[in-house]
């Protein structure tokens, strides 16, 4: 009797994790337990962690761990990330995030058949069960000041749990499933965004294609949001990371709105960073420095 064929890879699952060994032996877990667990790949880019994130290859062999010596930032993760996968869809998961058994067929099969739609994104919600409000228009110059200047995300709107389909402009990054050949034909990511500006990049680019990106609440992933609050975070990493979304925000907001509009965003970053005496960040702010792999504050 001839072996039977090997079933094709149909989803690239994507998780870019730093120093998250918890939450990532939980997401790594629950996809393990996938239906059609053979017609998917996963792939973890690990940014240069420290904890145990880099043992866990020995827990699950069936995952490719791409280990990077340092934190060099989200983007360059992502894009390394897919470069290395192969299968028709890329699943962009984080590593806080918990997928039931169906979800990932689940996501493919309406990726299958919603031919004007580049990515499909499951209803995220919390481990007691509460959806999250996860939804927001994309981000323009004011809109990412705030957010910036706040050190959090404004406030996203629910998503109606009667509805088959829904769709959005900008869902929450932790969960969403695009067409692999438009991620690889916008020519990946741009990595001058750094930390920030990767998924919001991806969705400008749907919506500027005239195409869809679609809410099924039907399918459900849990979130847990197992990250370090930023006002916990020592002084430095903070300086870091604040300048590094206000560059990459910056960035944003020059290709999208002109070179002046990006100048001008950046120009009142740094006056703001001057103004509340946030000299970590300053410094950053005014030479470029970006989360590059070179900096030992995260």
């Amino acid at each position: 009797m001839e072996e039977e064929a090997k079933q094709p890879v149909k989803v690239s699952v994507l998780i870019v994790s730093f120093n998250n060994a918890a939450a990532l032996r939980r997401c790594l877990a629950s996809l393990e337990r996938s239906k059609n667990r053979e017609a998917m790949e996963i792939i973890v880019v690990d940014n240069g962690s420290r904890d145990e994130s880099p043992q866990l290859d020995s827990e699950f062999p069936g995952a490719t761990f791409l280990r990077l010596p340092h934190n060099f930032g989200l983007t360059k993760a992502l894009n390394i990330g897919v470069r290395t996968s192969v299968a028709e869809y890329i699943f962009f998961l984080h590593a806080d995030t918990e997928v039931l058994p169906e979800t990932v067929s689940a996501l493919a099969g309406k990726l299958d058949a919603q031919a004007d739609a580049v990515a499909v994104c499951p209803l995220l919600v919390t481990p007691g069960g509460e959806a999250e409000s996860s939804v927001r228009r994309l981000p323009d110059a004011g809109s990412l000041y705030s957010e910036w200047r706040n050190g959090q995300p404004a406030e996203g709107a629910g998503v109606d749990r009667t509805e088959e389909t829904v769709p959005v402009e900008y869902p929450e990054a932790a969960a969403m499933m695009a067409r692999g050949y438009f991620v690889k034909g916008m020519r990946y990511f741009d990595e001058r965004y750094g930390e920030f500006g990767a998924h919001e990049e991806l969705c400008y680019q749907i919506q500027r294609a005239s195409k869809k990106t679609l809410i099924f609440p039907s399918i459900a992933v849990v979130h847990y949001g197992d990250h370090l609050p930023f006002d916990k975070l020592p002084s430095g990493a903070r300086g870091l990371l604040s300048a590094d979304r206000a560059l990459g925000s910056a960035v944003y907001v020059s290709k999208h709105c002109g070179f002046l509009a990006g100048l001008k965003f950046r120009l009142t970053c740094i006056f703001t960073s001057l103004l509340s005496l946030q000299f970590a960040c300053l410094s950053r702010l005014i030479g470029g420095q970006k989360i590059d792999g070179t900096q030992r504050d995260l």
